[in-house]
C-alpha cells in the first residue's frame, strides 16, 4: 500500500518514482533516463522470449512458424486498439495524425527513411529507401485505379461488370476464392479466438 501511494504521490507532484527526481518529461510518469533505461530492459526480455520461443507480450503461449505474437495477444491488442478508437474516434484519428508526422519529420531530420525507419538515404535525394520506393509504385498506383473503378461500379482489378453484392466480377471472385482455399489458416486452428470473422466466407458459396 505504502509502495502504491508513493508512486501516485510522486507522480502527482511531477517527480520520477524511480530516481526521485524532478521529472523532465511532461504528463509523464519516469523521467527520460528512466524510460530509456526501462525500455531497454523490456526490449532485452522480450528479445530473450523470441528467442525461447515464447511470445514476447504475455510470455506464456509457444510461438509457431513465423508468428511474433501469440495469437491471444494480437486478438487482444486488435480489441484495444478498436476500444480506443471507439472512445474518441476523431480525438484517436488526430493523435495517429500527429504521431505519423512527428515520426515522419524525426527520421527525415536522422537521414533514414520515413517510411520503414531501417536504411539510411542520406545523400540520395530521397526521403525512402530503394525497396519502399518499389513498393509504392508496385501497390499505391494500381489500388488508386481499383478504388476509382469501385466508385464506378467496376470491378476492382480489370473494370469489367461487378458480381452481384461484390467490388470485383465473376472472374476475379472466383480466383480470390480460389487464393482464400489455398491461404494457409493453421494458426487460426490453434486458439478459439478467431478475432477476425468475415461474415460469409466466399470459400464456402457454391453459386
Amino acid at each position: 500500500m505504502y509502495d502504491k501511494e508513493r508512486y501516485e504521490r510522486l507522480k502527482a507532484e511531477g517527480i520520477c518514482p524511480t530516481c526521485g527526481k524532478p521529472n523532465d518529461r511532461a504528463n509523464r510518469v519516469y523521467c527520460t533516463e528512466c524510460q530509456k533505461r526501462i525500455t531497454e530492459k523490456q526490449l532485452e526480455t522480450r528479445k530473450w522470449y523470441a528467442k525461447m520461443g515464447y511470445c514476447p507480450r504475455c510470455q506464456k503461449n509457444k510461438l509457431f512458424g513465423s508468428e511474433k505474437v501469440c495469437p491471444e495477444c494480437t486478438a487482444e491488442n486488435t480489441n484495444r486498439i478498436e476500444r480506443k478508437r471507439e472512445i474518441s474516434r476523431e480525438k484517436y484519428n488526430e493523435y495517429m495524425k500527429n504521431y505519423h508526422k512527428q515520426l515522419h519529420s524525426q527520421r527525415k531530420a536522422d537521414g533514414i527513411c520515413t517510411r520503414c525507419g531501417k536504411v539510411s538515404v542520406r545523400g540520395t535525394g530521397y526521403y525512402t529507401c530503394i525497396k519502399c520506393r518499389e513498393k509504392e509504385r508496385k501497390n499505391i498506383y494500381p489500388r488508386e485505379y481499383g478504388w476509382a473503378r469501385v466508385a464506378e461500379g467496376k470491378c476492382f482489378f480489370c473494370g469489367e461488370p461487378v458480381k452481384k453484392g461484390y467490388k470485383v466480377c465473376e472472374k476475379h471472385w472466383k480466383l480470390n476464392c480460389e487464393n482464400a482455399k489455398k491461404a494457409d489458416r493453421s494458426y487460426l486452428q490453434r486458439t478459439n479466438k478467431l478475432f477476425f470473422k468475415k461474415k460469409g466466407k466466399c470459400v464456402n458459396e457454391t453459386n
